[in-house]
């Protein structure tokens, strides 16, 4: 009788890392039964599979991805399927979800549509002005350019918008963060203009 796990290496270049991997997955995730199989199905299908697993595997090791596996696995594990396959695809977004796991839930369930320029401006003000000082501030600026970058990514390799779409929310959100920033620096100088005259 096949392992669980001999149709996921099957599919691999490199068995051995592959079985490191899951060796680290389990030690990760803890008893997932629905895991192995729905790997074994859905990894023969990416376009790196190699890629897709060394990801998963970095992206379960982070232990705020974790609550997101129950999600992932339903409805036949869509939620996976789409995952592996942004994996596969693109090492910069592997990295935003390793580094932003709470970013999962957007790639399960993408929104409907696309925020407007004026949205995205009022949302990352509000993260500015939530910052208690500069580096707080550059970590809202960080953690806004990769939600929304990965949000187009999204659209872009999974949903296969057209490179127009694509384009042109790359460019709002260009827009939203400069005028943001613009917005913020100026009142920046403002207040240490206002400081030095009254001293």
């Amino acid at each position: 009788m096949a392992s669980p796990d001999e149709p996921i290496l099957k599919a691999l270049r490199d068995a051995d890392r592959g079985r490191r991997n899951l060796a680290a997955l389990a030690a990760h995730l803890g008893p997932t039964p629905e895991l192995l199989p729905a790997l074994g199905r859905l990894l023969p299908r990416a376009a790196d599979p190699d890629m897709a697993l060394n990801n998963l595997e970095r992206l379960f090791a982070q232990p705020a991805a974790r609550p997101h596996l129950p999600g992932l696995l339903e409805s036949r594990a869509r939620g996976l399927d789409a995952t592996l396959t942004l994996l596969a695809a693109s090492q910069f977004f592997a990295d935003t979800l390793a580094l932003y796991p709470e970013f999962l839930e957007s790639v399960r369930t993408p929104p409907r549509r696309n925020p407007l320029t004026s949205e995205l401006v009022s949302q990352l003000r509000s993260d500015v002005d939530a910052a208690a000082d500069d580096p707080g501030v550059l970590r809202a600026f960080r953690r806004f350019r990769a939600r929304h970058t990965l949000r187009i990514g999204v659209n872009d390799i999974l949903r296969d918008r057209p490179l127009e779409e694509v384009t042109r929310e790359l460019a709002r959100l260009a827009d939203a963060s400069v005028e943001v920033a613009f917005a913020h620096a100026a009142r920046r100088c403002s207040a240490s203009a206002s400081s030095a005259a009254t001293n």
